[in-house]
């Protein structure tokens, strides 16, 4: 018998998710640009009270970018266009609408255009896990007991727990 169980909470933290990237003909220029935008956004969530450490690198990178193209003998050609930083950053803080509001704003206006995108998660996760866990118990116990009655037997001791995660989502979009 498989419990099944469903909970809903209202999330407590926020995070702002950046994503920042540029084209530039030389690879040492291309580093100190990603370098200058960075310091863009950290000057820009100082004001909100958050320090540089809060601001997370959770990825970069500099690829090589070419396009493709045909010859005049309409042959497939590709020639380089120069070097693409790839930067992601996040920072995290208790919800709230106002002050997400104002940094929302304040990185809208900002002279670079980063992409951002905002979650939503609670921060007592594990918590929640333990109450899910409960239920789905409560729920496994309810069926095997409805039947074991439908079927005129005894329900007994429990002779094993599969206890697997399947579709489990803590964080919002």
């Amino acid at each position: 018998v498989t419990g099944k169980s469903n909970i809903k909470v209202s999330p407590d933290y926020t995070r702002i998710s950046i994503d920042m990237s540029d084209v530039l003909t030389e690879y040492d220029m291309c580093l100190a640009k990603s370098v200058e935008d960075m310091n863009i956004i950290v000057e820009c969530i100082k004001n909100f009270g958050f320090e540089r450490k809060e601001l997370k690198t959770t990825g970069f990178e500099i690829i090589r970018k070419t396009e493709g193209y045909r010859d005049k003998y309409d042959d497939w050609k590709h020639r380089f266009i120069g070097y693409q930083y790839n930067q992601n950053l996040s920072f995290v803080f208790k919800n709230d609408n106002k002050r997400l509001g104002k940094i929302l704003y304040a990185l809208a206006h900002l002279e670079v255009v980063p992409e951002i995108s905002i979650s939503y998660f609670c921060s007592d996760a594990e918590n929640i896990k333990n109450k899910l866990l409960g239920l789905a118990v409560k729920d496994a116990k309810e069926k095997a007991s409805l039947l074991t009655n439908e079927a005129g037997v005894k329900l007994c001791e429990i002779l094993d727990i599969d206890y697997s995660w399947i579709n489990v989502t803590f964080e919002t979009d």
